[in-house]
């Protein structure tokens, strides 16, 4: 898990990749898990971290919260279009575009 140093990300929660699949995030949570609940480990922050690694996984394990997620991240922006899609568009496009404007 992330230090108190670092910005804690739900990635950095469950020690894995921003590119990492669905099947290594279940992993990882799988570990955690194990390390953290709170009737196998008897540490006092066992608990705190143990809703952190649950708060995580769900937020990563399906697909729109994770682009959701993942845009706040890069500071990118997510619309939604009139064919029931969704598109993204980077800070620095919008700059780009105001620009031209």
């Amino acid at each position: 898990m992330s230090t108190d140093n670092e910005i804690s990300t739900h990635y950095s929660v469950l020690n894995c990749d921003e590119k990492a699949s669905k099947e290594e995030i279940r992993r990882q949570y799988k570990k955690l898990a194990l390390m953290t609940h709170p009737d196998k480990c008897e540490a006092k922050t066992s608990s705190e971290d143990f809703h952190r690694i649950d708060k995580a996984v769900k937020v990563l394990d399906n697909d729109l919260s994770r682009r959701q997620y993942d845009s706040q991240l890069i500071d990118v922006y997510e619309y939604s279009c009139r064919c029931g899609g969704s598109y993204l568009v980077s800070n620095e496009d919008m700059v780009s575009y105001r620009k031209q404007l």
